[in-house]
């Protein structure tokens, strides 16, 4: 098996975009196009709800973070990322926990395209002091 997680990392370095499916119809397109610009869920609102994780689209986004301390505002790159499940439904986020722990699915089970059946996940929250991070388990 080839090193999907290897993929994910070179596609992002490349060109700023890992999508895990190629839309060959207008209709696939036009639904990743809307996907891109507008998910159906966001990550955060479905902490604890399964997914049948089928696609994965992730893109590099600048984003303004204010600090709470100084009010200074910088500009980060974070990973945006878009899950489908096996009904087209999706669900948007930016976070790190997310991107990592899709590495690490995508290096232990292959690329979504491999997958004989999608895979059942649940997003999770984690609290470490005053910061919450995403994450996704496996069922």
């Amino acid at each position: 098996m080839a090193n999907e997680l290897m993929s994910i990392n070179e596609s992002m370095s490349n060109n700023g975009i890992y999508c895990s499916f190629a839309p060959k119809t207008e209709e696939e397109k036009r639904s990743l196009y809307n996907a891109t610009s507008n998910v159906d869920h966001g990550l955060r609102e479905c902490i604890n709800t399964e997914i049948n994780l089928k696609d994965i689209y992730i893109e590099e986004a600048t984003l303004n973070k204010v600090d709470d301390a100084t009010g200074e505002i910088t500009t980060v790159t974070a990973p945006r990322i878009i899950l489908f499940d096996d009904a087209g439904v999706s669900y948007g986020c930016c976070s790190m926990g997310i991107f990592h722990s899709l590495e690490r699915l995508v290096s232990l089970f292959g690329a979504p395209s491999t997958w004989e059946k999608p895979i059942k996940v649940i997003p999770i929250m984690i609290t470490r002091g005053k910061n919450q991070i995403m994450n996704i388990k496996l069922v």
